[in-house]
């Protein structure tokens, strides 16, 4: 349960960092399993302290992975937005 959390809150603050029709354009423009959106700042809803500086990678239209930038591994041919600051 607290993965699908951490995953959704991911997402809503994506769209709100990007504006939800340049978020959702992206998402409908990429190829399957392509979605890489980098430097973005999670926040989980747990009251722990927000995660700067994470990755996340959408495959399928669902988050196949998340985590701190430098451990992720980006996929070759991936669609790659820079959150930074939006």
């Amino acid at each position: 349960m607290r993965g699908k959390l951490n995953r959704i809150l991911t997402l809503a603050a994506f769209f709100c960092a990007m504006g939800a029709p340049a978020a959702v354009q992206a998402l409908r423009s990429a190829p399957a399993n392509s979605l890489v959106i980098m430097k973005v700042t999670v926040i989980d809803a747990t009251g722990a302290p927000a995660k700067t500086d994470f990755t996340v990678i959408v495959r399928d239209g669902r988050i196949a992975e998340l985590g701190p930038s430098a451990r992720v591994r980006i996929p070759e041919a991936a669609q790659m937005i820079e959150a930074r600051g939006k």
